[in-house]
């Protein structure tokens, strides 16, 4: 039985340590038999790197490492055989931008002296041209240069503007002299998490196809269904026969925590690195978050105070949104689309997509993230919280499940909750609802929940929907008014109606805006 390439991103290294290779070689030749400068953007943990590294070995023309795959008959081995320049900006140190030139010179350093060249100029930008230039000249082939995760040195700064500036001026040079090399290069291809616009760092390199959203290569990158079934067969027979479960019930999980993710509107693929993690530990859990969200992600959470409620309210996002503003000044929802932690859940009309979270692993990810940061609720007191809410709802009782969230927003610091005291009468009555909306959600997404905030029905916007084990729970959330207000409007918009097949708890919150908490709750089972 092959083994599970954890955290390895090299191709050799997978082919000849006799790890599982998914192959994903007739993507590669599409691309480099159709076109010639290439981006492709996708979250972390996604196979940017290794997409990278198989480039790498087919343009050197390591054949025998590609033997099993689709590839191998149908490469022209020989005539396609091209040096290559890979610039992984991971490697990076960016703490200013002396330090940025530095680290790239040294990762040019290694081909110039590996082809003999001397450099005659001192900035990147020239040393790049250089590089390729000469390159070309001393083996009379053209280039192949592969640049992997190209926006790292922004993102270390993503909440400094004017660093970030330093670094996207400096890059924008250094990444405008690509065009110039024009017949010097066969191939370009360049990774990032994010998009790039109009006006970034690739402004002057105006002729490289995005192929982020393209239906031809959606699941380029992730694992299918079938690929799984395929791939880890004997790994998916080896869990089943040790838990008991049926196939239908295993792989009905696995896409609950693992799959969803989708580039296309059309298309779904598992995040890879946490399936690995799956098979390796054998426990569903949040394993792409836990494996080390990097600093940006936590930067970017507390300078903007995302609030998921605002993001998720119209349920959808224009493609073109995407591109218009860099990264540290788009909207939230945009950049947590970028990262992963939004999705296309489905295409509305050409051009317009719904968004929702891919599946339970990132919604758990998220939902904690914002219990810490928004509401400074640590790791213990997460578990705490974890114990009282999952016996409440094993149990159905209701009561309980309130007294929990009352617990909890007795327990956040003052500080937390004095800004909305100051607002206008009217806005603090909206933001004290929303605040403790998204508090309440944020709660039981972190614990892995099917919970859904702002759903648009016929009638209006249910607050919060929860569906655990065939039993819906429909909270609907009022500032200084009855709960009996609260289950009226439940009622009169019927938001029920969808649900009346299965138990449902209609279920009104009202919260004083004076104590800062539940003041009175009252529910109805349909």
């Amino acid at each position: 039985m092959k083994k599970l390439p954890v955290g390895i991103n090299d191709f050799k290294q997978i082919i000849e340590g006799n790890y599982i290779y998914v192959d994903k070689t007739e993507y590669l030749y599409e691309m480099t038999t159709t076109g010639m400068y290439y981006f492709l953007s996708r979250p972390r943990r996604f196979g940017k790197s290794l997409t990278v590294s198989t480039l790498y070995y087919l343009f050197s023309g390591q054949k025998e490492l590609f033997k099993d795959t689709w590839i191998y008959d149908r490469w022209n081995w020989e005539k396609e055989k091209h040096p290559v320049i890979v610039l992984d900006m991971n490697k990076v140190d960016s703490t200013d931008l002396e330090t940025l030139r530095e680290s790239i010179h040294m990762m040019l350093l290694e081909y110039s002296e590996r082809y003999g060249i001397e450099f005659r100029t001192s900035t990147i930008s020239n040393r790049i041209q250089e590089l390729v230039n000469g390159i070309y000249s001393k083996v009379s082939k053209p280039v192949v240069l592969l640049i992997d995760e190209y926006e790292k040195p922004i993102l270390d700064h993503i909440t400094n503007k004017r660093k970030i500036e330093e670094m996207r001026n400096e890059l924008r040079q250094f990444y405008g002299k690509i065009k110039s090399l024009g017949s010097c290069l066969r191939f370009v291809f360049i990774t990032g998490i994010t998009k790039f616009t109009k006006m970034g760092v690739f402004s002057a390199l105006n002729n490289l196809e995005d192929i982020s959203y393209y239906e031809q290569f959606s699941q380029m990158l992730g694992y299918t269904q079938q690929e799984i079934e395929k791939y880890f067969h004997q790994y998916t027979q080896n869990y089943l026969k040790q838990t008991n479960m049926t196939k239908e019930e295993f792989f009905e999980k696995l896409k609950d925590y693992y799959d969803g993710f989708c580039f296309d509107g059309k298309h779904k693929v598992y995040n890879p690195f946490a399936v690995l993690l799956f098979y390796k530990s054998g426990e569903f859990a949040e394993h792409w978050h836990e494996s080390g969200a990097p600093q940006f992600l936590y930067d970017y959470f507390i300078n903007k105070k995302i609030d998921l409620n605002e993001i998720l309210k119209d349920g959808q996002v224009e493609k073109s949104e995407l591109s218009k503003r860099e990264i540290e000044d788009t909207t939230a929802k945009v950049f947590l689309i970028q990262t992963g932690y939004l999705t296309f859940e489905e295409t509305i009309e050409p051009g317009r997509y719904k968004i929702d979270f891919p599946n339970i692993d990132v919604k758990k990810s998220i939902g904690s993230m914002l219990l810490e940061i928004n509401y400074q609720i640590n790791e213990e007191k997460k578990r705490q919280i974890a114990f009282e809410v999952e016996k409440a709802i094993k149990e159905q009782d209701i009561e309980k499940l309130i007294e929990t969230f009352k617990a909890v927003i007795s327990g956040l610091s003052y500080r937390i909750t004095n800004g909305i005291e100051k607002r206008v009468k009217e806005e603090k009555i909206k933001h004290l609802e929303m605040y403790y909306q998204s508090l309440i959600y944020c709660i039981l997404a972190a614990l892995g929940y099917n919970v859904q905030t702002e759903v648009e029905v016929g009638g209006g916007r249910i607050d919060i929907i929860l569906i655990t084990n065939g039993t819906v729970y429909i909270f609907e959330l009022k500032v200084d008014q009855p709960a009996d207000k609260a289950i009226e409007q439940i009622k009169a918009k019927r938001y029920h109606q969808s649900y009346k097949y299965k138990k449902c708890y209609l279920v009104g919150i009202s919260i004083s805006s004076k104590e800062r908490n539940i003041k009175e709750w009252k529910y109805e089972q349909i």
